[in-house]
């Protein structure tokens, strides 16, 4: 299920999404520079490919449970809009991820 965080204030914004082992695309908002993801208990995939509901394709990254993962956006250049979609999935079962979304 998607979740559409485009229109929250900055300069800092937390959220906990419970996730599934298909895709959910997060929309973040034009400000935001950084994002640090956790999922709990068990490990979560990011890829940069796949529509949201969509089973995670061969090309993804695995994420360690109980750890922070830290993404930067920008080097300064200018984010299009499809640059501020993370797609994010549980590697199994129905984890919990928090984010912590930041102007950076």
């Amino acid at each position: 299920m998607a979740v559409d965080l485009s229109t929250a204030v900055a300069p800092l914004h937390t959220e906990t999404i419970t996730m599934a082992t298909t895709i959910t695309q997060v929309s973040l908002p034009p400000w935001c520079r950084r994002v640090t993801i956790r999922f709990v208990s068990i490990a979560g995939r990011i890829t940069h490919t796949g529509a949201d509901g969509a089973a995670l394709g061969a090309e993804h990254y695995v994420l360690a449970a109980n750890t922070d993962h830290e993404l930067t956006l920008s080097h300064g250049g200018q984010l299009l809009d499809t640059d501020r979609i993370l797609r994010l999935a549980a590697a199994s079962g129905t984890p919990t991820a928090h984010l912590l979304i930041e102007r950076g």
